[in-house]
């Protein structure tokens, strides 16, 4: 207890010497906690700070840190991870009753950017951009699935920053969750995952067996989106939100559906509509996407998950032909003060590195320690409880 509440007590106050915290400029809040603005005394860095709660059990003397915290911390700390088009975690903090979080700092998520820039179902975004953003978030989920071997699990609007640079980043990786099974393979995860509007209809209708193609299909809600200005498939509840992607993509059947007669809500549908176009009684997706986008959220929006192009098969998409290939993000160049021979203090510029690979904390290494002994044998459910080999680190 008291060896823990020493590395907590450092943490704190480095993350405190480190950072100045603006608590009354809240960024943004969801059901993992709290996102602030801040910045680096020392470089003038503007960053993103996320709190978020844990509970601490004072009969077992451990932390008890949700496996949805560490996924995010586990996959973005990785070197592999590093992408133009993915969120940078700069820092990690673990102190008393919270997990803080240090993000590149970046103010507003698609979700904003298009309110302000007035969408609504007469006006979606331009083609450029709607090219642009999808070029982009096609490459970060193009780099999760084939280089880092994760599905998201949670890609909506929301979770997908804009810079003032245009540039999209994929962000918020709770419910990411290593695949690791040969050639994609579909398996067994919980299907309590993906916002409604985003989820794709085999997880509506019940089934918990899936692969990467479960993003594919969010993307293509969110391709479409940006075109038409609002939710493709908004429906107010599961019920509501199946009814109308069957309603504009016709009812599936075993021809197009493989195993649907068996999933467990399938039988609550009965009524039939005949296949269709999803751009058919949406004029506006053509004159804002053009044929080939258009075609490209066909290949995604498709019932058969196999059926779905892979990312790797997106990127590469007619529809983005003359898109900018990203350009790979230079290591920010920071001013450290050094002292010569003579003892007089130089200024010199030298490369920020990654903190989560050279200044992260005792505690937080404790953490992921802990996480990456336990990840492959992980059972998917946030609530398990399993025992790490590291003291006072418990996850549940």
């Amino acid at each position: 207890m008291m060896a823990s509440a020493r590395n907590m007590l450092g943490d704190e106050q480095v993350l405190n010497s480190r950072y100045e915290i603006f608590h009354s400029k809240l960024i943004g809040e969801g059901t993992y906690g709290k996102v602030y603005k801040a910045r680096n005394k020392t470089t003038g860095r503007e960053v993103a700070l996320k709190k978020m709660p844990y509970t601490f059990d004072q009969n077992t003397d451990e932390e008890c840190i949700p496996s949805t915290y560490l996924r995010e911390i586990a996959l973005l700390k990785a070197p592999s991870t590093r992408h133009p088009h993915i969120v940078e975690l700069i820092d990690v903090f673990v102190v008393t009753s919270k997990v803080w979080l240090v993000f590149e700092f970046i103010d507003t998520d698609l979700r904003k950017f298009m309110k302000l820039h007035g969408c609504s179902r007469v006006k979606g975004l331009n083609h450029d951009l709607v090219q642009r953003f999808s070029y982009h978030l096609c490459r970060g989920i193009e780099h999760m699935h084939t280089k880092l071997d994760m599905i998201h699990r949670d890609l909506k609007p929301q979770n997908l920053l804009i810079t003032r640079q245009h540039t999209l980043k994929l962000a918020d990786y709770g419910l990411a969750r290593r695949h690791g099974l040969k050639e994609n393979a579909p398996h067994s995860f919980t299907p309590e995952v993906v916002t409604v509007w985003y989820r794709a209809p085999e997880l509506l209708l019940g089934s918990a067996v899936y692969n990467t193609t479960l993003d594919l299909w969010s993307t293509g809600c969110i391709i479409a989106e940006m075109a038409i200005g609002e939710p493709l498939f908004g429906g107010d509840s599961e019920i509501g939100t199946i009814v109308m992607i069957f309603q504009l993509l016709g009812t599936p059947s075993e021809a197009t559906l493989p195993g649907i007669t068996t999933f467990p809500h399938f039988s609550k549908f009965s009524p039939m509509w005949p296949p269709k176009a999803w751009n058919a009684s949406r004029p506006e997706a053509l004159q804002r996407l053009g044929r080939c986008g258009v075609d490209l959220v066909a290949s995604l929006l498709v019932y058969d998950p196999r059926r779905r192009n892979p990312a790797r098969k997106v990127v590469k998409h007619v529809f983005f032909e003359g898109v900018e290939p990203p350009v790979q993000r230079q290591l920010m160049r920071t001013i450290t003060p050094v002292q010569d021979k003579n003892g007089a203090l130089l200024e010199v510029e030298t490369p920020e590195k990654l903190s989560a690979e050279t200044q992260s904390s005792t505690k937080a290494a404790a953490v992921f320690a802990a996480f990456d002994k336990k990840r492959n044998a992980e059972v998917d459910a946030t609530t398990t409880h399993t025992h790490s080999s590291v003291k006072h680190a418990r996850v549940m």
